[in-house]
């Protein structure tokens, strides 16, 4: 029988990520997804870092 963790024991985020509790998805078109995906690749980052920076400049809100 497996066990459920309890709320909040995962891991916790760190870094970057640390402080963020919100969770948003969306559909996206293919051709999107591969052109933020290959930005990821390119600069190391994630792919939520990448959607994170690119919706934080549209609406010019600073880090």
């Amino acid at each position: 029988m497996t066990r459920k963790r309890a709320p909040g024991a995962g891991r916790k985020p760190s870094g970057e990520f640390s402080g963020k509790s919100s969770a948003f998805s969306t559909r996206i078109t293919p051709e999107l997804r591969a052109a933020l995906e290959k930005e990821s690749q390119d600069t190391g980052k994630s792919l939520s870092q990448i959607v994170e920076r690119r919706l934080r400049d549209s609406f010019d809100i600073p880090k």
